[in-house]
């Protein structure tokens, strides 16, 4: 009895053809028909997969200009109607144009700001333009309003609809990491009228920057959180606003913040929205977003002297641990940045683009507060900021808090409550510097020279010359 032999020239199953037996009868032969049929369907299903995809992002494209163009009309049907003054002109560098203050005139907004609805297929986050702005309830001092919540099981209510207050900030603290944004608010949540939030520190909710995009630091990504994630991190002055037992009076004083400093210049999330789709530069940003959804913010932006506070974060976020290293990191940093400005067509493709950002060895692109804070001032009146030095706020307390309170609109605490602010200790001392020792004499030479127009820019902005920290 012979012993079978499979015939190893095709896979099992996939034999020729007895009617190309004749043509095909090699060993070669029948590689080459099995490699041309594989080609076929993989050429087959390219473009079964491809030009669909191709037809949603044409589809996409006009559906986003159909919109813009549509919005853009209405604008320009309701210009003369319209109370808002436009500020955001800029030239090449950022710059309003005209450089007039512009007071308290809300700036016109853009024809962007539409709902275009979010394609996660190519990584997109929530579209916030698509969310009606809330009903805001007028007797309560911080901005809540009463959602109706049906609770269900299987598709059934539960019982009957209740309803539930949700709230956002009634203030930000802005700018910048290192310059005694913390210390400012543990002092100021001694105010009996202040509701710490439930993020960390009770004023950082991280969600404009970071968490809303994904991000989970300067280089690490996860997914992306909804808004709905952040409404829950004010749940502790919705409680208290909805606790029937709190005295009116009281109640509609409460207001609580969100003290994430680095919503302010960590912007590089634009490109995940909607809105920004196929842009080189940005349109619309978190202040957009904001203006949309909020109903009156308070932001409050304290500034230390940018050479300083380089440093500081340096060490505090474990970039380099010494002096030298330090040193090292702010002539590449410089030199890769300014690579990026002598090519870019406008310096705002650099100090927003996230693939030059997360290169840096340190964030020297930060110090020229002045292109941050004029995209905010491009979106916000005047009115709705108070700008501080840290410098100032360090060496005259009580006189800082007070400036705060009086800008939020908070009833002034009692001698007590405020002799207890400023006795508390600082709230956070960066250890690593100690080790690290002084900064170098040549780094600082060098970083004061670098910084020297940002500040000046910085100052003729604020129409401050203290800003130029000719004092430090």
């Amino acid at each position: 009895m012979g012993v079978k032999t499979r015939d190893h020239s095709c896979p099992p199953r996939m034999q020729v053809p007895h009617f190309l037996s004749s043509t095909f009868r090699t060993r070669s032969d029948t590689i080459s028909l099995v490699l041309l049929i594989c080609l076929a369907l993989a050429t087959v299903s390219f473009y079964a997969y491809s030009v669909p995809q191709v037809y949603l992002r044409i589809r996409d494209a006009k559906q986003l200009a159909a919109r813009q163009m549509e919005a853009f009309s209405q604008w320009i049907a309701n210009d003369t109607n319209d109370t808002w003054e436009s500020t955001d002109h800029r030239d090449k560098n950022g710059s309003v144009a005209g450089g007039s203050h512009p007071g308290d005139d809300w700036p016109t907004k853009s024809p962007l700001e539409v709902c275009v609805g979010s394609n996660q297929t190519i990584g997109e986050v929530e579209d916030l333009f698509c969310m009606p702005r809330p009903n805001y309830e007028p007797d309560f001092k911080n901005p809540c309003w009463w959602e109706t919540v049906t609770n269900t099981t299987g598709g059934q209510p539960l019982d009957l609809p209740s309803r539930e207050l949700r709230c956002l900030p009634y203030f930000h603290i802005l700018c910048c990491s290192k310059s005694g944004t913390t210390d400012l608010y543990w002092r100021i949540a001694q105010h009996p009228d202040i509701v710490p939030n439930v993020g960390y520190f009770g004023k950082e909710q991280l969600f404009w920057a970071w968490l809303k995009n994904g991000f989970l630091g300067k280089w690490n990504k996860g997914p992306s959180k909804p808004f709905i994630d952040y409404i829950n991190g004010f749940q502790s002055i919705a409680n208290y606003l909805s606790n029937d037992t709190m005295p009116v009076k009281q109640k509609t004083q409460l207001v609580t913040l969100d003290g994430s400093p680095l919503d302010m210049w960590d912007l590089r999330g634009w490109i995940l929205l909607p809105q920004n789709r196929g842009l080189r530069e940005p349109q619309v940003m978190t202040p957009h977003l904001m203006r949309h959804l909020y109903r009156d913010p308070k932001f409050i932006v304290l500034m230390r002297d940018p050479v300083e506070r380089l440093y500081t974060a340096y060490l505090f976020h474990k970039m380099g641990n010494n002096s030298e290293s330090f040193h090292l990191a702010v002539v590449k940093a410089i030199a890769m940045f300014d690579d990026c400005l002598a090519h870019a067509p406008s310096r705002r493709e650099c100090y927003f683009n996230g693939s030059v950002i997360e290169h840096l060895p340190a964030d020297v692109h930060f110090n020229c507060y002045a292109v941050f804070i004029k995209e905010w001032l491009a979106v916000f009146p005047w009115k709705h900021f108070l700008f501080m030095r840290t410098e100032d706020y360090s060496k005259n307390l009580k006189s800082s808090l007070l400036e705060v309170f009086r800008f939020l609109d908070l009833p002034l605490p009692d001698k007590r409550t405020m002799k207890k602010m400023v006795e508390l200790p600082i709230a956070h001392h960066t250890q690593e510097k100690d080790s690290a020792g002084a900064m170098l004499p040549e780094t600082r030479a060098l970083l004061r020279k670098y910084v020297e127009p940002c500040n000046a820019e910085l100052a003729a902005l604020l129409k401050d010359e203290k800003y130029l920290w000719k004092d430090v």
